[in-house]
């Protein structure tokens, strides 16, 4: 059986099902479509989702990114590349007001593309790995060991070389150069 949909323009009407298969328009016959024809232009909606029954997650159904965020894209900046925000963090936003940069936005769903701010909390970048590798969702993917980031703070010379020599990105090397990561070491 068929669920049903409202339209996403606000309107409060139901959406007719999808008669067809349609890829980039995000279509699956015989689903609910997101909007009534003529209507995705009525409001500034740039956080679509569809609400889960089984888990609550309100699932984002703009564009994603590779590894499973929502993103929305907003504009350009100075250099005319596209602004890009995590779906998820912009729902927080607009929920709560602002986070500083430290903070990330954890889904306690586990649920990458969940925008439902019930779901999402703000920790700090260090606590978010901890739960992660405690409680098995993420293993440790560290290509450096302690020695290696001693001997990284030690040598004098370019971070580009000095990532290439390590197998890491130059923005790694800065960021231990800083004490952005292994701040502990």
């Amino acid at each position: 059986m068929a669920s049903f949909n409202v339209c996403a323009c606000g309107c409060g009407q139901t959406t007719p099902l999808a008669s067809r298969n349609n890829k980039r328009r995000g279509w699956v016959k015989g689903e609910p479509l997101r909007y009534i024809h003529g209507h995705n232009g009525r409001k500034d909606n740039d956080l679509p989702y569809t609400v889960n029954d089984d888990t609550g997650c309100h699932v984002f159904t703009g564009s994603v990114s590779p590894s499973g965020y929502g993103v929305v894209t907003k504009g350009l900046d100075a250099n005319g590349k596209q602004v890009k925000f995590n779906a998820h963090r912009l729902a927080w936003e607009r929920a709560h007001g602002p986070v500083s940069s430290d903070t990330v936005i954890h889904h306690r769903c586990r649920n990458k593309s969940c925008i439902n701010v019930e779901h999402l909390e703000p920790m700090e970048r260090r606590d978010h790995a901890r739960i992660h590798v405690t409680d098995g969702v993420y293993r440790s993917v560290a290509k450096l060991d302690e020695a290696q980031v001693r001997a990284i703070r030690s040598l004098q010379g370019r971070g580009t070389i000095i990532a290439k020599v390590f197998d890491v990105s130059p923005a790694t090397v800065s960021m231990i150069r800083n004490n952005r990561i292994w701040e502990g070491v």
